[in-house]
């Protein structure tokens, strides 16, 4: 103990100078960051600790955004560092080895993983300016309304259901999506941007996030399938489960996920899978390791059709770990399951307490992949996890190594009864039908390939290992089809996901250094000259121009970037999209124009002089004195 002293005392002053480092200095705290995702001593080897620790990240970190900001504006990044922190001094005061992770060769495929992610999302990264970010981010439909919930969190510092009033009294728009992935960006952003700005500039931040979090999980998907195989695996088999990971996560649906604005989906698809992966072949789990698991099952609520694909991943350990617990560690994880089942719950009262059944049955643009296709790549994996498992040393007996085998079930039997509801309800297969199929694709296709290793790994203890021709000759097909992977099977634009990954990061490129960006300059500019979100919920943007962005989609921006989505301003979405199907129809616009006005408290902006034009002829000067026409010159905040 005498001599622990010293350590103790040094150990802790070192610890106080790095935290006021990073309570005084943002690069600091990014730097630091990055580092404890590897200190954190959650596992010895280095793949499975950083495996881990990202789940934590991902899974349990948005709840911090609840804190009240005693700190200042970076509260809940500074208590998640500082707790990193303290866990990793005390683990070095105990021995100096346990925060010194176990380095494997094939640890470089995590290395690889984060460079080619960096690579292929690079433009997000460092955006010139808000402008520039905006026309990378209008690239998918879906980043508007996603950057409105993170903008809002990101000023108010706090989340659902703590968030103030609206700008109306309708109510904030989004008061019913779950916004555990929106929080998590906050945290992220405080971690590594550190104090919010303006809005214009909290775009650059979300494209930013954006990035960050496209690179947190293709780290987070390879390390998760590095460490659930055996290390003696052969080399060649580890590099096509990372082909198969990364074709997933780079390519197709990560690449499109990105540029649609659906990374949320994305994150809650891999949640059943990492946490499948944590969990294979390990006796007994740890309080940190169960931790991580209920994070992931949050995650998955955030996105409710995926949650019975984490549950089912996790239950059956859940409840070994419940029997198998004692005194305080039982208590402990009745409190973590207990605030597992409050907030996933609370998430999905949110998604359905108003027209469960209609929402299920929404319409709208989705990348898919064909029925047939589906079913057989699902059959083909649920094929290849058996023969895995039975291969597996004879593993096959316990309950909880079938579990691969239940996901795999369960994720067919969504697709199959979700497809059945739909046909049965409206004829035909919708947006969520595609979405859950897509993620059982996801999830079959991670799950075959540590299968298809394991069967590998068992073959080899026997047998030893495979002539080297062979093996990589066997290697090298199996990665050059899963660099094709479910790019190939698109319904629309099929193509390689290797060729997606490429297309992705060339078209935000383009979109970045574009000069032509008047559609968002607009909007820039019109939000910039709008002095209260008051004001903006009652001002509808009506862009009707030819070089305007989709009239809905340019007024969901202006909305967004004023703060004032509200339910009011977007009960004119659906009128807005008829608009955009015709931009020439200026009688309709006119006609919903007038509409609008019959509220004495509504304003209008119109973008095309023709438009203007027919309602000076139309409108009295009453209404007239309501409506405003801007021109589509590209603002200082777009041009490069």
């Amino acid at each position: 103990m005498g001599r622990r002293r010293p350590v103790a005392v040094l150990l802790a002053a070192v610890t106080g100078i790095v935290l006021l480092g990073c309570a005084l200095s943002e690069a600091v705290t990014a730097v630091w960051a990055v580092a404890l995702i590897v200190l954190v001593p959650t596992a010895r080897r280095l793949d499975r600790r950083i495996a881990v620790n990202l789940s934590l990240l991902v899974g349990c970190s948005p709840v911090l955004i609840w804190l009240p900001p005693v700190i200042g504006e970076r509260t809940a990044a500074l208590t998640l560092v500082a707790l990193a922190s303290a866990i990793s001094a005390l683990s070095i005061l105990r021995s100096g080895r346990a925060v010194v992770p176990a380095v494997h060769r094939s640890d470089c495929t995590i290395v690889v993983a984060a460079l080619l992610a960096m690579a292929a999302a690079s433009p997000l990264r460092s955006p010139a300016n808000p402008g520039s970010a905006m026309r990378m981010l209008t690239a998918g439909w879906d980043h508007a309304s996603h950057f409105s919930m993170f903008v809002e969190q990101r000023l108010l510092l706090t989340a659902p259901p703590f968030l103030p009033e609206a700008a109306d009294r309708s109510g904030f728009f989004f008061d019913q999506y779950p916004q555990w992935f929106h929080s998590l960006l906050v945290v992220m952003s405080q971690l590594f941007v550190g104090a919010s700005a303006d809005v214009p500039n909290e775009l650059v931040t979300y494209a930013r996030m954006q990035w960050a979090l496209y690179v947190v999980l293709a780290v987070l998907t390879t390390a998760a399938l590095m460490q659930s195989i055996p290390q003696q695996t052969f080399t060649p088999v580890r590099i096509s489960v990372l082909v198969v990971g990364l074709s997933l996560v780079l390519g197709v649906p990560g690449a499109l996920n990105l540029m649609q604005g659906h990374l949320s989906f994305l994150l809650a698809t891999l949640s059943a899978p990492v946490i499948h992966l944590l969990v294979r072949g390990r006796p007994s789990l740890a309080a940190h390791e169960l931790a991580a698991i209920l994070g992931l099952v949050v995650v998955a609520a955030s996105w409710m059709l995926v949650l019975p694909l984490a549950c089912v991943a996790a239950g059956p350990h859940v409840w070994s770990a419940w029997r198998a617990a004692r005194g305080l560690r039982k208590v402990g994880l009745a409190c973590g399951v207990a605030a597992t089942a409050v907030v996933s719950s609370l998430m999905i009262w949110q998604s359905v307490k108003e027209s469960p059944t209609e929402h299920v049955v929404m319409d709208g643009p989705v990348a898919a992949v064909g029925v047939a296709a589906t079913v057989v790549v699902l059959l083909g994996a649920l094929v290849v996890v058996v023969g895995g498992h039975v291969a597996g040393a004879g593993a096959w007996r316990s309950a909880t190594d079938r579990v691969g085998l239940m996901i795999v079930l369960t994720a067919l039997a969504e697709v199959v009864c979700l497809g059945a509801f739909q046909v049965y309800a409206t004829g035909e297969l919708s947006y969520y039908f595609w979405k859950v199929s897509m993620a059982a694709l996801v999830v079959g296709l991670l799950l075959s390939a540590v299968a298809a290793a394991e069967l590998v790994a068992a073959r080899q203890a026997v047998l030893g290992p495979p002539r080297t021709i062979v093996g990589v000759l066997g290697a090298a097909i199996v990665a050059v089809v899963a660099s094709a992977g479910l790019g190939v099977g698109l319904q629309h634009y099929p193509a390689s996901s290797l060729s997606w990954a490429a297309a992705t990061r060339e078209q935000l490129q383009q979109r970045a250094l574009s000069t032509s960006g008047s559609g968002a300059g607009v909007v820039l500019r019109l939000s910039g000259e709008v002095t209260s979100p008051s004001m903006a919920a009652r001002t509808t943007l009506v862009a009707t121009a030819e070089s305007d962005l989709s009239p809905a989609y340019a007024n969901q921006w202006f909305h967004a970037l004023t703060r004032s989505r509200t339910v009011r301003a977007g009960e004119i979405d659906d009128d807005l999209y008829v608009l955009g199907l015709d931009r020439s129809n200026t009688a309709a616009a006119a006609e919903l124009i007038e509409r609008l006005l019959s509220d004495p408290d509504q304003r209008v902006v119109v973008t095309d002089p023709a438009l203007s034009q027919r309602l000076l002829r139309e409108l009295t000067p009453t209404q007239m004195g309501r409506v405003t026409l801007v021109n589509g010159a590209p603002s200082s905040e777009e041009t490069p």
